[in-house]
């Protein structure tokens, strides 16, 4: 059996999670859950950006609760239902700008991929120890900040709302935030609770820079802040389906777990 030899785009949404929580977990989709293409944003905007995401952070437990929140483990499963692959994984995040996602592949190994905040790298058994440089890493450094629903407005210095449209069977708030240097990300907020349920970005995977459909559910509150416990990506060899059954905040997490390995 055959598995991607680069990184997975388990990659951290907006710091929601680092799978995202990127994750990355990302970090942190079986093809019979994928859900529904959404179709074109339609409604005149009758919100700004700015207050669709004060209401999101609002509603994931708000900023007093979030600025509390310093690290975040998680641990879970994950399936890739096209190339028949499964195992585990762990996902590691802390401030200011730090994230890291341990995947085991049941008859594969290891897959590994890590920010220490200036340095990108993976590492799995097929291709051995990478950095990742240009675009590709700027995007990962950018999804590794911590708490970075907080901080939008650094990061992504243009934001506009696009409408609403159907996502799944719920309408969604669409908007798109633009960095100073590369692509447009695509979010969606639940239009009645405001959560995060969706993303569209741009994400390395084995073919390079691709554009990654994240879909965010299962909503629970640790410590008061949700947090998503199922992370769906659509990726380019299939839906990768990421299923927590834990995450815990302010866990003590030495800097150097996020640090580029030595070359063996």
């Amino acid at each position: 059996m055959g598995y991607p030899g680069r990184r997975w785009a388990i990659a951290p949404p907006t710091g929601v999670i680092q799978v995202n929580n990127q994750t990355a977990v990302g970090i942190l989709f079986a093809l019979a859950m994928a859900p529904a293409m959404p179709g074109p944003a339609q409604d005149k905007p009758d919100m700004t950006a700015q207050q669709i995401i004060d209401k999101s952070i609002e509603a994931s437990g708000g900023r007093a609760a979030h600025e509390k929140v310093t690290s975040r483990t998680a641990k879970g499963s994950f399936t890739l239902a096209a190339m028949g692959a499964s195992g585990s994984i762990e996902i590691y995040a802390k401030a200011p700008d730090k994230s890291l996602s341990v995947i085991s592949v049941e008859g594969f190994g290891e897959i590994r991929n890590g920010c220490d905040g200036k340095v990108v790298w993976a590492e799995n058994p097929q291709q051995g120890l990478t950095e990742m440089e240009g675009e590709a890493a700027a995007v990962v450094r950018r999804s590794s900040v911590f708490n970075l629903e907080l901080k939008w407005r650094d990061m992504y210095p243009k934001a506009d709302v696009k409408g609403k449209q159907k996502l799944g069977e719920r309408e969604a708030w669409v908007v798109e935030l633009t960095p100073a240097d590369g692509k447009p990300v695509t979010h969606y907020y639940d239009a009645e609770t405001f959560l995060l349920v969706g993303q569209d970005a741009s994400m390395p995977t084995m073919e390079g820079l691709t554009t990654v459909a994240t879909r965010l559910a299962d909503y629970r509150d640790v410590d008061g802040v949700k947090v998503p416990f199922k992370i769906t990506q659509t990726l380019p060899m299939g839906d990768l389906v990421v299923t927590l059954s834990e995450a815990k905040h302010n866990q003590e997490i030495d800097d150097a777990r996020f640090a580029k390995p030595e070359a063996k």
